[in-house]
């Protein structure tokens, strides 16, 4: 006999995880088993949608639901369109946003969604803030000075000092294998001279 997945009202066959296909993938992507269950339904409102998939907490609001590659929250309206979940956040709770303005982050955290965490400007505002605050990424910052370095030059160091291969260094200092690569071929961090 087949086994059955074990979601609730489901009844399509299950894997080895004991999930059907579907909700084995909302399990991966949303952690517990209980929120593997997205509410998609036509019934729910906004507002709803919004609360389900929001973690709130003493400081920031995250949100848990699906998100783009550089950290901002996605959404479904009610409507069938997709917006970014801060800026339904601020719609929801503080009103509309005014054409050519952006929803910005007091916190700097993409999917932060808290409405007391956001505020209105304009792009220029945007780009005033990220550069007043180091979180921009210009060209000709290098090493450590770069906002989005993940190492130092302590560890490019020990990287070329050590004698593990590229896969077992990448493991042993916490970074993928090519960066451990490129950092020995010189591509990257070249201005770090070894000691």
């Amino acid at each position: 006999m087949p086994l059955i997945c074990s979601i609730k009202g489901c009844g399509k066959p299950a894997r080895a995880t004991g999930m059907c296909m579907h909700h084995y993938d909302n399990n991966r992507r949303n952690g517990a088993p209980e929120n593997a269950l997205r509410i998609r339904r036509a019934n729910t409102t906004d507002e709803e949608r919004l609360a389900f998939y929001t973690k709130r907490g003493r400081g920031c609001w995250e949100w848990t639901g699906g998100k783009i590659s550089t950290g901002y929250g996605l959404a479904w309206t009610n409507g069938g369109s997709r917006v970014l979940a801060h800026r339904l956040s601020y719609t929801l709770n503080c009103g509309p946003i005014p054409y050519g303005m952006q929803v910005l982050h007091k916190c700097d955290n993409p999917a932060c969604v808290k409405p007391a965490h956001l505020f209105l400007g304009t792009q220029a505002d945007n780009v005033a803030d990220m550069e007043q605050k180091g979180r921009d990424h210009k060209v000709g910052r290098h090493g450590e000075d770069n906002n989005g370095a993940k190492i130092d030059a302590a560890t490019v160091r020990a990287i070329r000092a050590s004698s593990l291969v590229a896969r077992e260094a990448a493991t042993h200092f916490g970074v993928s294998k090519s960066l451990v690569h490129a950092i020995r071929q010189r591509r990257l961090w070249a201005h770090i001279t070894d000691a």
